[in-house]
Formats: structure tokens, C-alpha cells, sequence
């Protein structure tokens, strides 16, 4: 794979499904949509900056690395805060319209499939500029 872009999309695709299927699972489990996913995110994330780090943006782990996850992590706070309440009312939204049909953690699914092209997007332009910095 030569595009930095299609190395990231495989890479990422391979942190989501981390995410999804944690976060599912904790829904599962019992825990509210907005927990599940900040949890499962967050563990995505790490697996997604350090691997696209080597993969993507053929950059060394040294300690200024550690920097840039620093950022990263900062940067992600704010956007998986943002998509997990998304998701939480996304949830509820679909589960009230077809809590007949589907369970709240189907709808926690169904949720996490919708944001995440644009959550996908965010993550990489963000990624290119904070490892490109450090």
C-alpha cells in the first residue's frame, strides 16, 4: 500500500473495529452509549497514533513521539467526548423509534456506524498535522 491515506483507512479500520466491538460489548455489559464509547475510543486511538506513527507517517518512536501522543490524546479527548455524547442521543434516538425491533445495544452499534466516516475524516487530518509535528 503506497497512499498514506489507504494505509490510514486500514489502520483505522482495524482501531474501529477495537472500538466497536469494546464499546458494544460494554453496552452490553450494562454500561451507558457515552461510557462504552469513551472507554473503547480511547484504547482505539492509542492502538491507531502509535501504529499509523510507523505505518503511516514513517516516523520513528523516540521521545519526542510521546509528545505528539501526548497531543493526540488531548486532541482526542475533545473529539470522543463530542462523538460519544453523539452517540449516546444518536442511541436513544434509535432505540425510542425502534426499541420494538432493536435493543439499545444494537442501536449503540447502528450509532457508531453512522458518525464514523466523519469521525475517520477528522482523525486523519488531525493525525497528519500532529505527527507531522513531532
Amino acid at each position: 500500500m503506497k497512499s498514506k491515506p489507504i494505509r490510514f483507512i486500514v489502520i483505522s479500520g482495524t482501531g474501529w473495529s477495537i472500538d466497536l466491538v469494546t464499546m458494544t460489548i460494554l453496552v452490553y455489559l450494562g454500561l451507558e452509549p457515552v461510557i462504552a464509547n469513551l472507554c473503547s475510543a480511547t484504547l482505539a486511538v492509542t492502538f491507531v497514533y502509535w501504529v499509523s506513527r510507523l505505518a503511516v507517517f514513517d516516523k520513528k518512536v523516540e521521545q519526542k513521539a510521546f509528545a505528539g501522543y501526548i497531543a493526540y490524546c488531548a486532541y482526542s479527548v475533545v473529539v470522543i467526548a463530542a462523538f460519544s455524547v453523539l452517540i449516546q442521543y444518536l442511541s436513544y434516538f434509535l432505540h425510542g423509534m425502534f426499541g420494538n425491533v432493536i435493543s439499545l445495544t444494537a442501536s449503540a452499534f447502528i450509532a457508531k456506524v453512522i458518525v464514523t466516516p466523519f469521525n475517520l475524516y477528522i482523525n486523519f487530518v488531525a493525525s497528519k498535522y500532529i505527527v507531522g509535528k513531532t
